[in-house]
């Protein structure tokens, strides 16, 4: 009896596991495009998808917030993820400020966003393609 509860217990944990994993945000960025005084530039380079994965990882965001900006974006990033077998698009707009930067964003959950000094100087070398 005992032996019989252990391998129930057993099963139902696995089936628990793998319905939990699946459930995971593993959206991977597959392409970017970046658009900047009407050129756009299309990024496929792994090194460069890990970089701005990297650096969007690092916004600091305050979902929700309304802002209305003085000017129109230095630039607009457009990502696209996969998750699985879906693809989705998410739309950045980027004000660089000095030595920082600010970010609007398509997806409800992030809204705003500000990223540091450094962060800031690497989106910039991208954007900038040097």
């Amino acid at each position: 009896m005992k032996r019989k509860f252990i391998y129930g217990m057993s099963i139902l944990f696995a089936i628990l596991c793998i319905g939990l994993s699946a459930c995971q945000k593993n959206k991977e960025i597959v392409k970017v495009s970046i658009t900047r005084e009407n050129l756009t530039m299309n990024i496929s380079s792994e090194k460069t998808l890990n970089q701005i994965e990297s650096i969007l990882a690092n916004v600091k965001w305050s979902p929700g917030t309304q802002v209305s900006w003085a000017k129109e974006e230095d630039c607009k990033i457009v990502v696209t993820y996969k998750n699985g077998s879906k693809t989705s698009k998410t739309e950045y707009g980027v004000w660089f400020s000095g030595i920082e930067a600010e970010l609007s964003s398509s997806e409800s959950d992030e809204s705003y966003g500000e990223l540091n000094k450094e962060d800031t100087k690497r989106l910039k070398m991208i954007v900038m393609n040097k």
